[in-house]
């Protein structure tokens, strides 16, 4: 490992728990405001942040099993970070995405982003398939 490399996975673990933290936060957020949301007819506002909770956590889970999972399969090194970088970028776009709606992100790019997770999450099971623990 050269100087201020990060081990591989280590990095989706660290940043897929801070996620898991935020986005508990998020529904804390969302289930405070649920009242004044419905008194005021914003339920998509309402719908958008669960949404956002949800997945979120969702995408987190899934960082903090890539990166458990990913030094231990038999993968090129290129392919791992490659899988990492889609795994932490789906993450932080899938939580986003569903207030970004809300401002009218168009959705090709909503596409793209759940696209981005899928594949890092094809490239683990590729790698879990081809390996042998």
């Amino acid at each position: 490992m050269e100087i201020g490399e990060i081990e591989t996975g280590k990095f989706n673990r660290c940043i897929g728990w801070f996620w898991i933290a935020l986005t508990i936060f998020i529904g804390m957020y969302s289930a405070m405001n649920i009242e004044h949301w419905i008194q005021n007819d914003m339920r998509m506002t309402k719908t958008m942040v669960r949404h956002a909770h949800t997945m979120g956590i969702i995408g987190a889970v899934i960082n903090v099993v890539y990166g458990i999972r990913i030094g231990k399969v038999n993968l090129d090194d290129n392919l791992k970070k490659v899988g990492s970088i889609l795994a932490l970028l789906g993450m932080v776009g899938i939580t986003l995405i569903w207030p970004g709606i809300l401002i009218g992100i168009p959705s090709p790019i909503a596409a793209l982003i759940g696209i981005m997770l899928i594949v890092a999450v094809l490239i683990l099971g590729y790698g879990e398939m081809s390996s042998q623990n």
